[in-house]
């Protein structure tokens, strides 16, 4: 489903590369692009590669260009299509510049921090029982396993899809570990990827089954309470 309110933090596709990028070869094409969609040069003094960042009305995202990969980070969502077209024409020119260089990893990943404002945090003292009301039990269940002040429980699941995988991580995180807990955060975090050779044109139809299959996650892990509190719209959490 789409929402009219999501929790997305973070939202960051990558493509590894097996052999050294020549960045030079590159740079002029990459810049050209980069001024169409993040006009600000950030590149850190002295680093091996470029970066360009962009903050505007609709949220704040990053490029990145580094000798081993190239990396498209946005912490307000433009939704899937758009995401997924600009790091398809960014991946177009590293090829055209690289002599089509090898892909050895491609990933697509989505942070949600799932926050539920309450002004009675601080009496909170199960934590399973509050976040079983909008949380999967089979997530939270862990939760309130002991009755002692919690400092984080992150848990880390790995899936196997066939031709390709994913790293599912859930749980409370706590910024302000190891003191205890005292905020209503909760983390869903899928990072979907194929970590073997990948030719440029089989891009794109991975990227479609990751995003498929994180939003596939998201949706069994929450309840119908917590959609209620999103406002569905549409069938699609991740895209606009």
């Amino acid at each position: 489903m789409k929402y009219e309110k999501d929790y997305l933090t973070n939202t960051i596709v990558r493509c590894d590369y097996a052999s050294i990028l020549n960045i030079e070869n590159s740079s002029s094409k990459f810049i050209d692009c980069c001024k169409k969609y993040f006009p600000t040069d950030d590149t850190p003094a002295g680093a091996p590669g470029l970066r360009y960042k962009t903050k505007d009305e609709k949220g704040l995202g990053y490029v990145t260009l580094n000798p081993n990969f190239i990396a498209l980070e946005y912490m307000q969502y433009p939704g899937y299509k758009e995401m997924k077209e600009r790091f398809i024409e960014f991946l177009n020119i590293i090829s055209e510049t690289n002599n089509n260089a090898t892909i050895k990893r491609i990933g697509f990943r989505y942070i949600d921090q799932i926050k539920i404002s309450n002004s009675r945090t601080k009496q909170i003292t199960d934590w399973g029982k509050y976040w079983g009301k909008y949380i999967s039990s089979d997530l939270t269940r862990c939760l309130s396993f002991l009755n002692t002040p919690m400092t984080r429980c992150m848990t880390k699941m790995e899936l196997n899809y066939g031709d390709f995988q994913q790293t599912f991580q859930y749980g409370i995180f706590n910024e302000d570990y190891p003191a205890p807990n005292k905020k209503c955060t909760y983390i869903l975090d899928t990072d979907t990827y194929v970590n073997e050779l990948v030719r440029k044109d089989e891009v794109p139809g991975y990227l479609d089954k990751f995003h498929q299959e994180s939003i596939n996650v998201f949706e069994r892990s929450i309840k119908e309470s917590l959609r209620k509190v999103m406002v569905p719209t549409e069938a699609d959490p991740h895209a606009n």
